[in-house]
C-alpha cells in the first residue's frame, strides 16, 4: 500500500467502504465516510486484538483487517481466558490527587460486591459505546501508595477507607544490608559506621518527641548499598535527612539536635550585620561543613540528651 494512493479498498458489516494507506510509523491509516476521516491503527493494536482478544478501539473496521491480512495465513483464533489471572494497578501518591478525577464512576465499582460475579455487581454503559457494558473484574487490584506524614492523607481517608486496605509500611533498617546479609557498615579508616543503627535510633527519637507517622524511611540510605561510602553518606544526610527533619519540626534546631544527637547542626557565629538585644532568645544554627565519624558513631553510641516531649 502507498501512502499516495490505496491498493486495498474493503467494507465493513455494514458495506460501508474505506481504504487502507500505509503510514510512515509502525500503523495503517484508514479513511472512511464521506468526509474521508483519517483513523489511524497501530499494528500493535491489531496483534493484541488478533491474539490477546482484546476490545478493538475501531470495531468495525479492526476486525475486517485483521481477516483481510492475516486470515490467509490460517491462523487460529481461540479466546483467551483471563479471568484466572491477577492483575495490579498502582497509583504512586495516591492522596496527592483528586480522588473523583482519579475514578470517577469507578469509586462505587471497585467496591468488592460492586464487580463483575458478585451479588451486587454494577455495570455501567459507556458514553462512547453505547452498546458496551463496563464493570470492575475481580481479578483487579489497586494499590495506592501515600506518604502517612502527608497532611492531605486527611481528606482521602474517609472517601477510601471502605474501598481499601489500608496496610502501614514502616520503616525496615534490616533492609539495609549487603547482600550477603550483614549490616550495611560504612568503613572510614578503622572506625565503622552501622547505618542500620544510625537509622534505628533517629527513629525512635522521632517517635519519641513527634509521632511514629514521621518516621525516616530506610529508602533514603539505599543507594550506599551499592557506594557504601562516608562522602555518600555525608551526601544524604546533607541533601535528605537534615532538610526532611527541618521540615518535620519547622526549623526547631534544638528538637533536630536532640533526634541526630551530634554536632551536624552547630551554632553559627555572631555577624556583623546582627546586634545583639536584652531578651534576644533565638540561637540562629547551621549545617556543619564538615560531618566528622564520631559523630555518625554518637547518633546510636553516645549519651543521649535529656529531652521532654512537645
Amino acid at each position: 500500500m502507498s501512502r499516495e494512493n490505496s491498493n486495498l479498498s474493503l467494507k465493513t458489516p455494514r458495506e460501508q467502504p474505506f481504504d487502507l494507506y500505509k503510514n510512515s510509523t509502525p500503523s495503517i491509516v484508514v479513511k472512511a465516510g464521506k468526509e474521508r476521516t483519517s483513523m489511524s491503527v497501530s499494528h500493535m493494536e491489531l496483534e493484541k486484538v488478533f491474539f490477546d482478544n482484546k476490545s478493538p478501539i475501531y470495531k468495525s473496521y479492526e476486525k475486517i483487517i485483521i481477516n483481510k491480512i492475516l486470515g490467509p495465513l490460517n491462523y487460529k483464533v481461540e479466546e483467551t481466558d483471563n479471568s484466572n489471572k491477577n492483575y495490579i494497578l498502582i497509583i504512586d501518591e495516591i492522596n496527592r490527587g483528586n480522588i473523583s478525577k482519579i475514578f470517577g464512576e469507578l469509586i462505587t465499582l471497585i467496591e468488592p460486591s460492586k464487580r463483575i460475579g458478585e451479588e451486587e455487581q454494577i455495570m455501567l454503559t459507556l458514553a462512547n459505546s453505547p452498546d458496551a457494558k463496563f464493570g470492575v473484574p475481580s481479578n483487579l487490584y489497586i494499590i495506592g501508595t501515600m506518604n502517612t506524614a502527608d497532611r492531605s492523607i486527611a481528606q482521602i481517608d474517609t472517601a477510601l477507607r471502605r474501598r481499601f486496605v489500608f496496610e502501614e509500611m514502616m520503616p525496615k533498617p534490616k533492609l539495609l544490608a549487603f547482600g550477603n546479609g550483614k549490616p550495611l557498615i560504612i568503613k572510614d579508616g578503622i572506625d565503622e559506621i552501622n547505618v542500620q543503627e544510625i537509622l534505628t535510633a533517629i527513629n525512635e527519637r522521632i517517635e519519641y518527641i513527634h509521632d511514629r507517622e514521621h518516621t525516616i524511611g530506610h529508602s533514603y540510605f539505599m543507594p550506599l548499598i551499592d557506594t557504601p561510602t562516608k562522602n555518600k553518606l555525608d551526601d544524604i544526610f546533607k541533601v535528605n535527612i537534615i532538610p526532611l527533619l527541618a521540615e518535620y519540626f519547622y526549623g526547631d534546631w534544638n528538637d533536630i539536635i536532640y533526634v541526630l544527637n551530634n554536632k551536624f547542626i552547630e551554632p553559627k557565629a555572631n555577624s556583623k550585620y546582627i546586634t545583639l538585644r536584652d531578651g534576644q532568645l533565638n540561637k540562629i544554627y547551621e549545617i556543619a561543613d564538615e560531618f566528622e565519624t564520631n559523630e555518625y558513631l554518637n547518633i546510636y553510641n553516645g549519651l543521649t540528651k535529656s529531652k521532654e516531649p512537645a
